[in-house]
């Protein structure tokens, strides 16, 4: 049974649940809630990552193997359905 997932990375802590899955997945690298992570972190796993060319192809098979390349539409659909909500005009009592 094939399952489907909607990740959507934002600013937050749910940046932190959507990165795990990623990298639970093989096709990314966690570093932590936004807040607890430093320049100094991020230039390091670039560097292991930038040194390591079969973690990076690992990483892009995982990616190939698990997307579908229609994340873009379904984001853009959900966002359409999102505006429509709330553009919706009040009904009136007559």
């Amino acid at each position: 049974m094939s399952r489907q997932y909607r990740a959507y990375l934002v600013g937050e802590n749910g940046v932190f649940r959507s990165a795990e899955a990623f990298e639970a997945a093989g096709m990314g690298v966690s570093l932590g809630v936004a807040d607890d992570v430093t320049d100094a972190d991020i230039l390091a796993q670039i560097k292991a990552l930038m040194n390591d060319a079969s973690r990076r192809r690992e990483m892009r098979h995982a990616g190939l193997a698990t997307l579908d390349g229609s994340a873009a539409t379904r984001i853009a659909a959900d966002l359409a359905v999102a505006l429509k909500a709330e553009k919706a005009p009040l009904k009136r009592a007559l």
